[in-house]
């Protein structure tokens, strides 16, 4: 007995502790949801409240009737701390005119529920196999599309009733969408009819898009995202024989297909290996930097860097190897590169005479960063025979080499500037030539003639 009695005293406070809102006011035996025109929703919102001083715990949320649902579900079972609250909404859509009832339950407390549904059209989304009942409150998403493709969803406009009904008026209001009529509009609908219609959304970039599908008083919102377009296969274009230091080679991209839409992206030069030092000549130009971003065009197969086809990279004065590589949309694609060691490059030579010295200067530069180990200068007399003792160095200015690549941020540029003490005559001197050596090659001058 006394279990049954402490059973009976906890029943008593558990049901007075929830307490049921509709509207903001305690919940009445009966709620009319009032009409709604064939297809449309209605809803409602009740309020569960633990008006009690310990936790409730909630079992039971349900309804029974045919349209009737709970929105979003609710997972159960769940507790409401004291004075806690919990809101559940009941949504009501049919397409068949009459009148409907259906039975809201939550845990020991039950209302019913009235709605009414009058003739009118209805809105369906017939995109594909499946069919969708469109609401005012309904949202339709063309989903992802690529920039420059059209999206497109099917609509029916459909009456189920027993009388026929005007078509009300119906628009797109919103940027990059456009109504499609499968067939001229009627001015009416016969029981059982259909008219069909269309709605294209279009995007020439990657871009969000909105817009609202009017049908007389019935708004539908409809979103349409556009991503970066499907491109086609794009390739790497180089002119191989330009690849070398010192010089200045063109790189464009160019696609197998004209591209479908407009795109941006980007061009870098990752270097893999550079162990000479750093070398600020290393560039697209005029950007000045290792990255440079482009354009695809709809309809030009040639990616565009700004007015050109082609960007300019200045390969600089070092041996290097790296890679370049692109990224735009859906595509990208690398190409190694590989600027070998070669003999030193020697870009002017000139020689001057003054009453006591020779002086001669060398401007070039080597891409190993290792001349200095042998420089021969050769003088001629006016008769161009060389002179039979030449100017010979052998590692003296290797040292001095080794220190400007050490300092320099410009690769394997350098000038040399060798005077020589001359007793005599100096206009007896027409020329000389100068042979250099790094660890790949010799390299010579033709004869200088002195100034």
């Amino acid at each position: 007995m006394r279990t049954i009695l402490l059973i009976l005293l906890l029943a008593v406070p558990l049901r007075a502790q929830l307490q049921v809102l509709y509207g903001g006011v305690p919940l009445r035996a009966l709620v009319d949801m009032g009409t709604a025109p064939s297809g449309d929703v209605r809803s409602s919102t009740f309020t569960l409240h633990n008006i009690g001083t310990t936790p409730l715990k909630i079992t039971t949320i349900s309804v029974l009737g045919t349209g009737f649902a709970i929105v979003p579900a609710i997972t159960l079972p769940f507790s409401l701390a004291a004075d806690q609250s919990q809101t559940v909404t009941v949504r009501f859509q049919s397409t068949a005119p009459g009148k409907y009832s259906a039975s809201v339950i939550l845990n020991d407390w039950s209302t019913l529920l009235l709605a009414t549904v009058s003739e009118g059209l209805v809105l369906v989304d017939t995109t594909g196999m499946a069919r969708s009942i469109l609401s005012a409150d309904a949202l339709v998403e063309f989903g992802p599309t690529p920039a420059g493709r059209i999206s497109q969803r099917d609509f029916s406009l459909e009456n189920p009733g027993s009388q026929s009904l005007a078509v009300p008026p119906i628009s797109i209001r919103g940027e990059g969408f456009q109504l499609i009529f499968a067939m001229p509009t009627p001015t009416a609908i016969a029981a059982g009819g259909v008219i069909l219609f269309r709605v294209e959304a279009t995007s020439d970039a990657a871009v969000d898009r909105s817009a609202m599908l009017i049908v007389g008083n019935r708004q539908v919102a409809l979103t349409a995202k556009f991503i970066d377009p499907m491109l086609p296969i794009g390739r790497f274009v180089v002119n191989s024989a330009a690849l070398r230091s010192g010089n200045q080679a063109a790189i464009s991209i160019v696609f197998d297909q004209d591209p479908p839409a407009d795109a941006t992206g980007n061009l870098s030069l990752s270097l893999l290996t550079n162990s000479l030092g750093f070398d600020q000549a290393i560039q697209f130009l005029p950007s000045g930097k290792q990255s440079i971003s482009f354009e695809v065009r709809k309809g030009i197969r040639s990616a565009q860097f700004g007015s050109s086809s082609s960007v300019i990279l200045q390969t600089g004065t070092t041996a290097w190897s790296g890679t370049l590589s692109f990224r735009v949309a859906n595509r990208s694609d690398y190409l190694p590169l590989t600027l070998a060691p070669m003999g030193i490059q020697i870009d002017s030579a000139r020689a001057v005479r003054a009453p006591s010295t020779l002086e001669v200067v060398i401007s070039g530069f080597d891409n190993t960063r290792t001349a200095g180990r042998e420089v021969f200068f050769t003088f001629y007399d006016r008769n161009d025979v060389a002179l039979p003792e030449g100017a010979y160095s052998k590692g003296l200015l290797q040292d001095q080499f080794q220190s400007l690549f050490a300092q320099s941020k410009a690769g394997g540029i350098f000038e040399l500037k060798a005077v020589f003490p001359f007793t005599g005559d100096t206009s007896a001197i027409s020329a000389v030539s100068v042979q250099m050596a790094n660890s790949i090659a010799i390299t010579k001058t033709d004869r200088i003639k002195l100034q």
